[in-house]
């Protein structure tokens, strides 16, 4: 195969992936601490406290969902805003 081809393949099969490509819906538990850099303790003491995300159980899965990540931040957000004040 030449190498004129296997790039044009290569190229088709990029643009290929990016429309298959679906946004997550969900975090699993280590993606949420990876994307908030929160520690996987410390977001159980979160839940234990009453101040963490809400979650979801899936089996023995826990997800928790963007929307949900989202209003966890702004509520962080809040909180931080109101003790500063």
């Amino acid at each position: 195969m030449s190498q004129e081809r296997q790039r044009r393949r290569a190229s088709e099969a990029s643009v290929a992936d990016e429309d298959d490509w679906i946004a997550p819906a969900t975090y699993t538990v280590e993606q949420f601490c990876r994307a908030h850099h929160v520690s996987r303790s410390k977001l159980y003491q979160l839940w234990n406290s009453g101040t963490g995300p809400r979650k979801m159980q899936i089996g023995s899965k826990i997800l928790i969902s963007v929307e949900a990540a989202a209003d966890w931040r702004r509520e962080r957000e809040a909180t931080s805003a109101a003790e500063t004040a």
